[in-house]
């Protein structure tokens, strides 16, 4: 048995174990497949062949366009604290034929449906070329990830679109310090800002006392700086970075402020790189921005921007890859108004560590960036 002529192609025996015995008086029963490429007619012939006889049975189908689709595969509800609730728009059907539609029920279902709501959805007619755009509600009530399948069944066209979505519920941490004096680590007075790096916004603020502690509520997921204000000292900033590691329910961290003097080296810990790379990274934002502030306030001192790596790596490119990356701080500040005449890049790969490189956390601590005050 075969299929010939010029639809062949489109047309398909589902078996191929031929040769088949037929027994007299009893009929040959095949599936036939039709994989139509376009909207048109489709003709062939199914030729048997027995041993004296051929006979031939024409086949025909034809291609139909889709008149109702998903207007996409999933929508995502991203990440969302347990217990909050998101509302989005989504386009969810497509009519693609020629006719009006009407959309008489959505309906969702799987194993976590409840968390996914479809917010007062009423039959609607959908006109040729238009999309259905319905409101849905995601209220994760645990953490995890979570999908269920918006469905609809209109023309015998069963749809489906996964709805998908994560629910958070980060640890409260606290985080706890004193603010001192870098030449003595006696206790400063002075203000205290926390800041999520990756939107730049002062989460709280405070005053501290003349004993200089401090205390902060953080949340696990977020990458967090701490940068403390007094005048005529810069302080070093301070990087938790919570999103990748979430350690002891309390953390423990001093701030050490620097006057700003001629001679005064003050490490810049929020100034962020892409991996071997120069680029700075955007969290990098809150901690370029008070250098630039306290930069331009000081508009009789000189500054050196100091670039330095870990030891991994061959000493050369180490110390290309520290110009690059200081050369990269200068350029943002000059880019924003400092006079280039106010400042200078000096670079020494890893010619000057702080802690020991056989370790990850030593290392990350050799990576760093500084500033000097020259005169």
């Amino acid at each position: 048995m075969e299929i010939t002529g010029k639809d062949a192609a489109i047309f398909g025996i589902a078996s191929n174990d031929y040769p088949k015995k037929l027994n007299p008086k009893t009929t040959l029963d095949e599936e036939f497949r039709f994989k139509p490429i376009a909207p048109i007619a489709y003709q062939a012939e199914i030729r048997t062949y027995t041993p004296t006889d051929t006979f031939t049975t024409l086949i025909t189908g034809k291609g139909i366009t889709k008149s109702l689709d998903a207007a996409a595969k999933y929508v995502d509800f991203g990440k969302l604290k347990v217990g909050m609730k998101k509302d989005t728009l989504a386009a969810v059907l497509v009519n693609l034929g020629k006719d009006t539609i009407t959309i008489g029920e959505l309906g969702n279902q799987g194993p976590d449906e409840k968390q996914f709501v479809i917010i007062n959805f009423k039959p609607v007619k959908l006109g040729p070329g238009d999309t259905l755009y319905t409101l849905l509600r995601f209220s994760p009530d645990v953490r995890g990830k979570t999908t269920t399948v918006l469905k609809t069944n209109v023309i015998n066209n069963d749809l489906k679109i996964l709805l998908r979505g994560e629910g958070i519920a980060p640890r409260e941490i606290w985080m706890k310090g004193t603010t001192r004096n870098a030449n003595d680590s006696l206790p400063v007075q002075t203000r205290v800002a926390c800041v999520d790096l990756a939107t730049g916004r002062k989460m709280n603020e405070l005053s501290t006392g003349l004993d200089g502690i401090f205390r902060f509520k953080l949340f696990a997921d977020r990458n967090y700086g701490f940068m403390a204000e007094k005048e005529n000292f810069i302080a070093t900033s301070l990087n938790i970075d919570l999103s990748k590691h979430v350690p002891d329910d309390t953390i423990h961290r001093d701030i050490y402020l620097t006057e700003i003097k001629p001679g005064a080296i003050i490490r810049l810990n929020c100034i962020f790189f892409e991996f071997d790379k120069s680029n700075l990274l955007p969290d990098s934002e809150s901690d370029l921005k008070r250098l630039l502030e306290i930069i331009s306030t000081h508009k009789n001192l000189y500054f050196e921007i100091h670039g330095h790596t870990d030891s991994v790596g061959n000493a050369t490119y180490n110390q290309n890859l520290s110009k690059a990356r200081a050369t990269s701080v200068m350029n943002y500040l000059v880019k924003n108004g400092v006079p280039k005449e106010k400042l200078a890049v000096r670079f020494f790969g890893e010619a000057i560590p702080v802690s020991s490189n056989s370790t990850e956390e030593g290392r990350a601590l050799n990576r760093r960036v500084e500033l000097k005050v020259v005169k």
